[in-house]
C-alpha cells in the first residue's frame, strides 16, 4: 500500500531538519564554548567552598562513598573531550589534553586551603571527557557527511 504524500513530506521535513542540527557548528563558536566551559570549570574547581559541601540527607551516602563527586567529575569534563573532537582533534588527543588539564587543575589546589586535590578526581576528569570524545567520535561520520561546505 502506498504512503500518503502528507507523510512522505512530513518524514522530509523531519529528516532535513534532523539533518540541520547535525552539521558541526563554525570552529570559531566551538572555540569560544570551549572557552567558556573552561572559565566555568576553572571558576568551579578553584571556588573556595563546593555547594554540594552541605549536600541533602538524600546524597549523603553518595557523598560519603564519593560516587557523587566521581559522577560529577566526570560530567563536568564530558563537554570537554566533546569539543575538541569537534574542532577536529583525535579521541586520543583530546582525552590527553584533558587529563593534562585536569592535573594542572587537581596541583593548583595543593594551594588553595579549603581544597584537596585527588588522584581519583583527575581519573573521573579523564573518563568523563573520553566519554564526551567516544560520543563525537562515534557520530562523527555523520556529521562529516551532513557538514557545509
Amino acid at each position: 500500500m502506498r504512503e500518503k504524500p502528507s507523510r512522505i513530506r512530513l518524514a522530509s521535513v523531519l529528516t532535513a531538519d534532523l539533518e540541520d542540527t547535525l552539521r558541526v557548528p563554525d570552529p570559531r563558536l566551538l572555540r569560544g564554548l570551549l572557552g567558556a566551559w573552561l572559565a566555568a570549570t576553572l571558576a568551579l574547581t578553584f571556588a573556595p567552598y563546593w555547594p554540594l559541601r552541605a549536600a541533602p540527607r538524600a546524597f549523603a551516602a553518595f557523598s560519603r562513598l564519593g560516587a557523587l563527586d566521581i559522577g560529577l567529575n566526570a560530567i563536568l569534563f564530558l563537554p570537554c573531550g566533546a569539543l575538541l573532537v569537534l574542532l577536529g582533534r583525535r579521541v586520543s588527543t583530546a582525552t590527553a589534553i584533558a587529563a593534562v588539564l585536569s592535573l594542572g587543575i587537581e596541583a593548583a589546589q595543593m594551594y588553595i586551603p579549603p581544597r584537596h586535590p585527588s588522584q581519583l578526581d583527575v581519573l573521573a576528569n579523564t573518563l568523563g571527557a573520553l566519554a564526551g570524545a567516544l560520543a563525537v567520535a562515534l557520530v562523527g561520520r555523520r556529521l562529516r557527511a551532513v557538514r557545509s561546505p
